[in-house]
């Protein structure tokens, strides 16, 4: 692995940095070809363990009591928290922020800028102020979870945010603290998920859904982009709207909201006939009361 250098910080941690003999390369590499890869400006502290087969990329930060798994690969800038366990053949991307206390498991792909175990956001009102509280559970993504860029996945106030098997998250997704996801879920694009929330396994939510806190999304439930989940959703449903309603009932109620405008033009009309009607009538009425009545003839 080249030279090694020891320090060690204020608070006592060790830092070992390693100088690797193995040249630069000018070219691109693949995950494949450079297992075991270190290169010469990265940090792990003395405790943690990293594969012999994992791969470190320029300016990564291992911090003491992380796990990183055989080959598993960590390209520029990536953190590792403090106590974070990485499974096998994960593939972190540039600028993954992984915090202390998370668990990914095997085969986890996070594009570049994932964050995952930030603090949820969670704060109580106390004599006129917000007062923070504290986050201390974590984060867990299961097998084969996919997480794009800069999407951010919030550590829980108590126990664990957990993403289930086979999941893929597209980019600039926020999922808030104690959310459980289901396995082989979608979430696209600018879907937000609000906390305490637990998805089944195989929903799907379309680009920019938003689902409210403390709910329960049923076993394959579908959602149409931009809708609004803010009650619980039986299994099977597809939904769409804001709020969100059955698909076929939304779509009608679209059809009905363009003509709007022509109804109320039409009932305008309809009043205005009506009225002109009753004056009618009532002049109509005027003028038999004033009209003298004839005797009747014998």
């Amino acid at each position: 692995l080249g030279q090694e250098e020891t320090s060690t910080r204020s608070d006592g941690t060790r830092i070992v940095r390693r100088r690797s003999d193995q040249a630069r390369r000018s070219t691109l590499r693949t995950q494949e070809d450079s297992l075991g890869y270190r290169s010469e400006s990265w940090f792990v502290a003395a405790d943690a363990m990293v594969a012999p087969t994992a791969t470190i990329g320029p300016l990564c930060v291992v911090e003491s009591g992380a796990r990183i798994g055989e080959r598993t690969h960590l390209q520029a800038q990536v953190f590792v928290g403090r106590g974070t366990r990485i499974g096998d053949d994960c593939w972190l991307q540039p600028g993954v922020q992984v915090t202390a206390e998370c668990t990914l498991h095997d085969r986890v792909r996070l594009q570049p800028g994932v964050v995952v175990g930030s603090d949820g956001f969670g704060y109580e009102f106390v004599r006129g102020r917000h007062e923070k509280v504290p986050q201390v559970g974590g984060v867990t993504l299961e097998s084969d979870v996919e997480i794009g860029a800069n999407a951010t996945i919030d550590r829980a106030r108590f126990s664990q945010t957990v993403i289930g098997e086979g999941t893929k998250i597209d980019n600039l997704v926020q999922v808030a603290h104690n959310v459980v996801i289901g396995k082989h879920c979608i979430l696209c694009a600018q879907v937000g998920i609000a906390g305490s929330t637990t998805l089944g396994d195989y929903v799907v939510l379309g680009g920019q859904a938003g689902v409210a806190g403390h709910l329960k999304i049923g076993r394959g439930v579908k959602a149409g982009g931009q809708a609004g989940l803010t009650t619980d959703t039986e299994p099977g449903a597809f939904v769409s709207g804001m709020p969100a309603l059955p698909h076929l009932l939304e779509q009608r109620l679209t059809i009905l909201r363009k003509r709007l405008p022509e109804l109320f033009r039409r009932f305008d009309a309809l009043e205005v006939a009506v009225a002109a009607a009753e004056l009618d009538s009532g002049a109509t009425a005027v003028c038999s009361a004033d009209t003298p009545r004839r005797p009747a003839s014998r």
